[in-house]
């Protein structure tokens, strides 16, 4: 007996080659339609982080850190911040003084520049390994 007749003896049924071809290439459009996805948002997080990075130009920032005890001026964006923080949210958006700046200087008392950048990084969309590790 072919092996195909004894399939079909066991219960298993002839697949059409036309319909396996057709959910092959929706199972292909599927994965490409979620690789863009994942890819766009690789975009968008990496340009994110170099505008924050970037320190150098200031077109990008409204908001400036400094600190204490250590010299030195962190820039971000208000925007990115309050998508990324309610807190951050509540301080430019809820009728606080910070909300009618067009540039925001909040002095970060008691934390090390290297360990906020960490934060922001974070904050920006990097996983909290990479932002360790930067």
């Amino acid at each position: 007996m072919p092996y195909k007749d004894l399939l079909l003896l066991a219960g298993a049924y002839e697949i059409n080659t036309e319909e396996l071809e057709e959910l092959e290439k929706l199972e292909k459009l599927k994965k490409s339609e979620k690789n863009a996805k994942i890819d766009q948002k690789e975009i968008l997080v990496n340009d994110l982080l170099d505008k924050l990075i970037a320190q150098s130009n200031n077109e990008y920032h409204d908001v400036f850190f400094t600190f204490d005890e250590e010299e030195g001026r962190i820039g971000a964006c208000r925007y990115v911040l309050s998508a990324a923080s309610s807190y951050f949210k509540r301080m430019f958006y809820s009728g606080l003084i910070e909300s009618s700046r067009d540039v925001i200087e909040i002095l970060i008392k008691g934390i090390h520049p290297d360990t906020f950048w960490i934060l922001l990084r974070w904050l920006y969309g990097q996983s909290f390994e990479d932002a360790v590790k930067s």
